[in-house]
């Protein structure tokens, strides 16, 4: 004789069953945590680097550091063993490509909240980051939840479709016999990139409908100064013992010629030229420029685009910011700019 199906148990097993599988979820995130939100990483277990947006603040929380380095694709190249090599820092990375001054000093400012004695930042002084608003972001769905100390809203972490992808392929990344990169590796797209005269002579345009100049105007100046105000010099005197040191990327001749082309050279001299004076009334910052490089600059066999270089340019560069090559001063930096203008106006180009 069949019985009837109690629709009473039926529910409450239907329930326990739902609850049995949210809570194993839940469980198998926060033991994988593959952003290393809660935890580093599990012992036994490889990871895979795969979003910085994503694991940036799960680095600053967990790992071992003294030193940080943030910047955007210019800086990602950079190896922490080098930094460990010249000035004897342990060091993790926390950049993001096209990452604003915003979105920068948020990691910085992440970092020193969970380890307050920080003795070396290294920031990358982005040419397209200059005149941008203090608050604007280059992403719309940074996931902010990440960030915060809110613990409610780590739910959003723990039932998250795309994390418990994430939760998978830390499983199946160790299950194939790979290892966690060391942090030299973090973030890096060397090993991906193709450089050459070829490649980046492609990312030129035609330049023939560029015919005014762009000029450096009183709005500019206030973006610009607002922008390092907060983003930079705000977390500076905020920790005095630490030394910041920005560096202006040496980018390829190439990116001078389109500055030149397009009539803004002298716009984004006179933005150098604020910016740099701004950075200098903070002891405890120091600002590197490789831009006169020309050995560097002109060879376009050390980029992969008009503006991003080799991984072996982020070596040199470590080595002469630990040398105090390249250095600008209160005395020297505009006489340096206005030399780096003359460089790129006077320059024969054979790029047409």
């Amino acid at each position: 004789m069949n019985k009837t199906i109690n629709p009473k148990k039926w529910g409450i097993s239907v329930l326990a069953l739902i609850l049995v599988f949210v809570i194993a979820v839940g469980a198998a995130v926060i033991y994988v945590d593959p952003f290393w939100h809660f935890h580093g990483p599990t012992a036994g277990l490889s990871y895979p680097y795969l979003d910085e947006r994503y694991q940036n603040d799960g680095i600053a929380r967990h790992f071992s550091y003294d030193a940080v380095i943030a910047g955007t694709s210019i800086a990602e190249n950079f190896k922490v063993s080098k930094v460990k090599e010249l000035w004897g820092y342990e060091t993790i990375k926390q950049t993001a490509a096209s990452a604003t001054f915003y979105e920068q000093d948020g990691y910085v400012r992440r970092a020193f909240s969970h380890n307050p004695d920080i003795k070396l930042v290294i920031r990358s002084l982005d040419a397209t980051r200059l005149v941008t608003g203090p608050e604007d972001e280059s992403y719309d769905d940074i996931p902010k939840y990440l960030y915060d100390e809110n613990i409610f809203n780590d739910v959003r972490y723990l039932y998250n479709k795309d994390v418990i992808q994430r939760v998978t392929e830390v499983i199946n990344y160790t299950r194939a016999g790979n290892v966690t990169k060391p942090m030299d590796e973090y973030g890096v797209w060397y090993p991906y990139a193709t450089y050459g005269r070829e490649e980046v002579l492609a990312g030129l345009i035609d330049y023939s409908d560029f015919t005014e100049e762009v000029m450096f105007d009183a709005y500019a100046d206030k973006m610009l100064a607002v922008n390092v105000e907060r983003n930079i010099l705000k977390t500076a005197r905020e920790h005095p013992d630490t030394e910041f040191i920005f560096f202006i990327p040496p980018y390829s001749a190439a990116y001078w010629y389109g500055m030149l082309k397009t009539k803004q050279l002298n716009y984004t001299i006179e933005a150098y030229k604020l910016a740099v004076s701004l950075l200098l009334t903070e002891d405890n910052i120091k600002v590197y420029d490789f831009s006169d490089m020309v050995d560097i600059t002109t060879n376009l066999d050390n980029y992969m685009d008009t503006l991003h270089y080799g991984e072996w340019i982020n070596d040199q560069m470590l080595l002469w910011m630990s040398e105090g090559e390249g250095e600008l001063t209160k005395e020297n930096y505009e006489a340096h700019l206005d030399k780096v203008k003359e460089i790129y106006e006077n320059l024969e180009y054979d790029y047409e």
